[in-house]
């Protein structure tokens, strides 16, 4: 399981405080910051390079190809379902590709498209019945 930081309102010195907490129980593998503006992704960075961040919600392949280039993006965070040569080039890059779908949105057909392309990840309301409904696929 990853645990996706919402992290909309930044308190000061939050970044600092997240960063020891993760460090502490060596949850870098398990967790990435997204929703914060760029300076404090850049504080996270400077805290510990390890704790990954996303920038702003991506939603077509421009700003997935511009967000490749970022050196705060460590974790896509899409609002669409990337090409597979899209993902690929992304994982190359070390860059993880999640799915954020929104609120509410409980629709099978779209937790099997991310899947199909190779994303690391999808973000929902609905992860058991999300899994279940893998797991049925898979049979």
């Amino acid at each position: 399981m990853t645990i996706a930081l919402n992290m909309k309102v930044i308190s000061p010195g939050i970044e600092r405080r997240i960063v020891t907490l993760v460090e502490k129980y060596k949850l870098f593998d398990q967790l990435f910051a997204f929703g914060q503006p760029d300076e404090s992704s850049r504080r996270f960075n400077q805290a510990n390079p390890k704790l990954r961040t996303t920038i702003v919600k991506i939603y077509n392949a421009e700003q997935f190809n511009a967000a490749l280039k970022s050196p705060l993006a460590d974790c896509l965070w899409v609002g669409f379902i990337p090409s597979p040569d899209l993902i690929k080039r992304a994982h190359k890059l070390d860059k993880q590709v999640w799915l954020s779908l929104k609120i509410g949105e409980k629709v099978p057909k779209i937790w099997d498209q991310p899947r199909v392309s190779g994303m690391d990840g999808i973000c929902t309301d609905w992860p058991l019945e999300c899994r279940m409904h893998w797991r049925q696929k898979r049979k």
